[in-house]
């Protein structure tokens, strides 16, 4: 039975398939920045120019305090975002997620990354020095290209704060590693360092200076509060309810966009209690993650000016009255008439739809650059009702072995709602035809495999209590809630990317992760989605897989 070898295939797969990427250049690096208005160099990659190469640790006040751990390696800095700071206590084990490496001239970098943009907020260097690759095998010591490879490297440091041995160990995802204080004679098992030196080591300077002596602010902060203590202003960011001015109308400022929004106590989300204003904040916050997601796509925004429980509309076009910055395409219909779509390009975008109560945008499965042409195959898992989420994880289980037994990548998303998304990544080879045939053949398949528990009719009536799998998101203009996205429900609810461990932990929910507490969650393992495009696939050899599972149940019946 298929269900029964999809794991043996899938363990095959891995062996046979599975590897570490190439390390990268600065390509993601410049991508991710426009230079003419970022004060970050620019930088290239370098042949290593020290006699002993360097680290740098920069304590980096964005979306969330956290230290960014750069060491020299193949003449540019591979990186590391700790949220908590290394530890000089051997018994932390400290998050630190492997993100874009940097030029080598960024050693150097402290000021303040312009509001709107990648990273936005203040930047200083907490320490630097100088590191030894210290790791050996069977008295051989190995490279730190390979030990960066293999996930384990060991460098000891001579810093200006830091000094001693420590590891770098990698987990899964690939991205998200451990830094640990190796147990020698510079550990300390009560470790307040980053409390006690908080102040950089080129000039003297602490966040509080540098967010004191500019105009800036805090990428988090709006722009109406006018404290610049930074305790006060961590104070607020933890409870910006209280902290917002009760007045009908608030300025926010996003780059070099001043936005202003209106009713900004009005209450959106009911017995939540949750404004308008709480809603501009969050996308605010969120934007320098969530652009990545809806950048370069159409989108449709679901609006709900009265809240949540009054009747809320999808809207495609864009409204006359919307600012001549927005990006808006035009796009014409087989009837001969246009919508002008919205995309969401910057932050500043994110913020201005939410001042118009579109709690949720949905976007298009392609980029504007090839729309025809999807970059993404989705599985819609549609239950009866919010308590039916034991059933999504189980039909998200037979969706996943399936994909895997057809070699394809899989990911997951906590739609905010009711149930769960399904993804693979794809290459732009594939057509919206040929996506949606594929997604409608794996579905059917499935839907008569388990005709008591998954249903593929399209009518609710004759659902008959069954999992409904959607196929359709895999449409010409159709489109899917966006990764980050704020649902219409009590609470205020977030589509998430998820692992599949979570997704099929018991008491597992679709409406798990709210605005209150996604970043607390993104702060302990970021987002697990950030790579997902790299690993994307073409559908060519899963088809020719899918046809010859086809023929054999064919053969079967007969």
């Amino acid at each position: 039975m298929i269900m029964k070898k999809i794991h043996v295939f899938f363990i095959l797969f891995m062996i046979m398939g599975c590897s570490m990427p190439s390390r990268s250049t600065l390509k993601k690096y410049k991508e991710r920045r426009d230079f003419t208005q970022t004060p970050e160099p620019l930088g290239k990659v370098t042949k290593q120019r020290h006699k002993k190469p360097i680290f740098v640790i920069q304590k980096h006040n964005a979306s969330r305090l956290h230290y960014d751990f750069r060491i020299e390696m193949d003449g540019v800095l591979a990186s590391w975002a700790i949220p908590k700071g290394p530890s000089r206590d051997p018994r932390e084990k400290r998050l630190a997620v492997l993100t874009e490496d940097h030029p080598m001239s960024y050693a150097t970098f402290e000021g303040i990354i312009p509001f709107g943009h990648y990273g936005a907020g203040e930047v200083i260097v907490w320490d630097n020095g100088t590191f030894e690759n210290i790791r050996k095998k069977d008295g051989v010591l190995v490279s730190l290209r390979d030990s960066f490879k293999e996930g384990h490297i060991e460098i000891w440091l001579t810093g200006k704060k830091l000094q001693g041995g420590f590891a770098f160990i990698r987990m899964s995802p690939i991205k998200n590693w451990l830094c640990v204080k190796m147990d020698d004679e510079y550990a300390h098992k009560k470790d307040s360092l980053l409390n006690t030196r908080q102040e950089s080591v080129i000039s003297g300077r602490t966040l509080e200076d540098i967010l004191g002596g500019k105009e800036h602010r805090s990428n988090l902060e709006l722009y109406q509060h006018k404290k610049t203590d930074l305790k006060k202003v961590q104070k607020n960011r933890e409870n910006k309810k209280k902290s917002v001015k009760k007045v009908d109308t608030q300025t926010v400022h996003t780059g070099r966009k001043i936005i202003e929004i209106s009713n900004w106590n009005k209450v959106l989300f009911g017995a939540s209690g949750i404004t308008k204003g709480d809603l501009v904040t969050y996308y605010k916050d969120i934007a320098p993650i969530m652009l990545s997601y809806v950048k370069g796509r159409l989108i449709a925004m679901q609006r709900f000016p009265d809240g949540i429980h009054s009747e809320g509309f999808f809207q495609k076009d864009a409204g006359s009255h919307f600012p001549s910055w927005i990006t808006k395409v035009p796009v014409k219909k087989r009837t001969g008439d246009v919508t002008e779509y919205v995309i969401i390009n910057n932050a500043a975008s994110l913020v201005y739809l939410a001042g118009q109560a579109c709690i949720t945008p949905h976007i298009w499965l392609s980029r504007n650059d090839r729309r025809d042409i999807p970059d993404r195959l989705i599985f819609d898992i549609d239950p009866p009702d919010e308590h039916s989420f034991k059933e999504v994880q189980w039909v998200a289980e037979q969706i996943k072995d399936f994909l895997e037994l057809l070699g394809l990548p899989v990911y997951f998303m906590l739609t905010g709602s009711r149930g769960a998304h399904v993804v693979v990544p794809l290459k732009r080879v594939h057509t919206f035809d040929e996506t949606r045939a594929f997604a409608y053949d794996i579905v059917t398949i499935l839907a008569d495999y388990f005709p008591e528990r998954i249903t593929v009719e399209l009518q609710k009536t004759n659902r008959k209590n069954r999992i409904f799998l959607d196929w359709l998101r895999n449409s010409s203009v159709a489109t899917a809630v966006a990764p980050y996205s704020v649902r219409a429900k009590e609470g205020a609810p977030v589509a998430v990317p998820v692992t599949w461990q979570e997704l099929s932990r018991p008491g597992m929910k679709s409406q798990k992760y709210t605005i209150k507490n996604v970043f607390k969650r993104l702060d302990s393992i970021g987002d697990i989605w950030s790579d997902m495009q790299s690993h994307a696939v073409s559908l060519t050899k899963a088809i020719k897989k899918l046809e010859k599972i086809k023929r054999s149940l064919s053969d079967k019946e007969k």
